[in-house]
């Protein structure tokens, strides 16, 4: 029976899907090989270790955080750049926080700051003003985009505090946790970004 035929694209599809339906914790070059239906070292001939495999994945994710505009209103490319990488994480729940963790050192993550940058440059900020709300941007979208995908899955308590006293103990969070449901994040996501671009717009006004 022939081989399966491989190829770079192949692997990094198949390892994305795998990442993102079991965890990266359950990944493995075997477990690749399994999908694949292939023998792990045919996977080593493509991507010598995990971490060339995971720096393509690494890229493959920033392409879809790269889906916004270069040109436009700089509003709507600050809320369009956001947007674009709340989509990409949260379609790629699994591999994201190995992202998150991801120092953007190399040719496709320092293409993308950028792009991200000349949005505030294009905005009149200057260095510090554009050095400030870049970093206060990346802070957010990163915290943002880990807390929803991570969500339940996250580290905690081995024993919770019960509902009901967490209520009396607790009034004032209890209070607005109904507001914390998975149906209410996008908008409490895109309230952030406004208020962001807010602060940009009146730091630009008391300067003029």
């Amino acid at each position: 029976m022939p081989r399966p035929a491989l190829s770079a694209d192949k692997i990094t599809a198949a390892t994305l899907a795998l990442i993102d339906a079991e965890g990266l914790e359950a990944f493995s070059f075997r477990s690749l090989a399994a999908r694949l239906g292939c023998q792990a070292m045919s996977i080593y001939h493509y991507f010598p270790s995990k971490q060339h495999l995971f720096e393509a994945l690494v890229n493959l994710l920033l392409a879809e955080a790269g889906d916004f505009p270069d040109t436009g209103e700089w509003q709507a490319r600050y809320r369009q750049a956001a947007t674009a990488w709340r989509e990409m994480a949260l379609a790629h729940p699994g591999f994201y926080p190995y992202l998150a963790q991801f120092r953007l050192n190399h040719g496709p993550g320092l293409a993308l700051l950028e792009r991200q940058l000349a949005i505030f440059e294009a905005a009149g900020l200057q260095p510090k003003g554009r050095s400030r709300h870049f970093r206060a941007f990346g802070f957010y979208l990163n915290g943002a985009c880990l807390d929803e995908v991570t969500g339940p899955h996250s580290p905690a308590a081995v024993t919770p505090l019960p509902v009901a006293e967490a209520a009396t103990a607790f009034p004032g969070l209890m209070s607005i946790a109904p507001h914390f449901a998975p149906e209410r994040r996008a908008a409490t996501f895109q309230h952030g970004i406004e208020l962001m671009i807010r602060a940009i717009e009146t730091e630009l006004a008391v300067k003029r």
